[in-house]
């Protein structure tokens, strides 16, 4: 099996989403190959500017995982944001809202 029948291969997925205690969001799935998933994410807004997000995910196939995001709104519509993440380590760029 190549590369390419992997992104062409049908699934079948279950899940929910559920509201933790303090604002933590939580989603477990899992799929017809027999493997599941687990992530929990929280947001905290530090000033009336600045937010701050963090998440953690466990996949059996892929393991652990998780990143943390700062934004900074500057306008109504654009924010600067910044990004950590385990598996790509650092990103930037601008958020458009319209």
């Amino acid at each position: 099996m190549g590369e390419d029948d992997e992104f062409n291969k049908t699934r079948g997925v279950a899940g929910i989403h559920y509201l933790l205690p303090f604002n933590i969001e939580s989603r477990f799935w899992f799929d017809t190959d027999l493997g599941a998933r687990i992530l929990f994410e929280k947001s905290l807004e530090l000033t009336p500017r600045l937010s701050m997000s963090g998440e953690a995910e466990y996949d059996t196939h892929e393991k652990w995982e998780g990143g943390v995001n700062l934004s900074y709104i500057l306008t109504k519509s654009f924010s600067l944001t910044g990004k950590w993440h385990s598996e790509y380590s650092w990103g930037g760029g601008f958020n458009v809202r319209f």
